[in-house]
């Protein structure tokens, strides 16, 4: 059983890079723009939040 879980946490691990870093590369650049963007605009709001 231990084998198992092991597996399944490796599958998973495959995964969640996958998911991070491959959309990441095959994304457009209008699209890692906005990201950019909308992380920007987040780290603004969260700073005027945080002053008051």
């Amino acid at each position: 059983m231990r084998a198992r879980d092991e597996h399944l946490s490796q599958l998973q691990r495959d995964a969640i890079w996958k998911w991070r870093w491959l959309g990441w590369k095959n994304s457009t650049p209008a699209f890692k723009g906005s990201l950019i963007l909308l992380a920007v605009a987040a780290a603004v709001i969260g700073s005027a939040a945080m002053r008051g």
